[in-house]
């Protein structure tokens, strides 16, 4: 479906679904504030945490929200979704 309501042809709601699936589990972000030290990627055991442009980034395909990478940084760069939405 498009962000009309209409279904793409030869596509089903499977990708939206999977996607909103992402969203509930993954409740942490990185912020800029991030120096890349690489803590939290060495503690994940996912492995969803993936160096980019100068900070890490959580892969939503990978990460299921336990909280290690909010917990481990050193300088507070993890927020919980409800911190990073601000």
């Amino acid at each position: 479906m498009d962000g009309c309501g209409k279904e793409i042809a030869g596509r089903s709601g499977e990708m939206t679904n999977e996607m909103e699936s992402y969203k509930k589990k993954a409740t942490y972000y990185i912020l800029d504030t991030c120096t890349r030290c690489g803590r939290c990627a060495q503690k994940c055991q996912l492995h969803a945490l993936v160096p980019r442009q100068g900070h890490y980034r959580i892969d939503l395909r990978f990460c299921d929200g336990c909280g290690i990478c909010y917990e481990i940084c050193p300088i507070g760069a993890v927020a919980k979704g409800s911190e990073a939405d601000q």
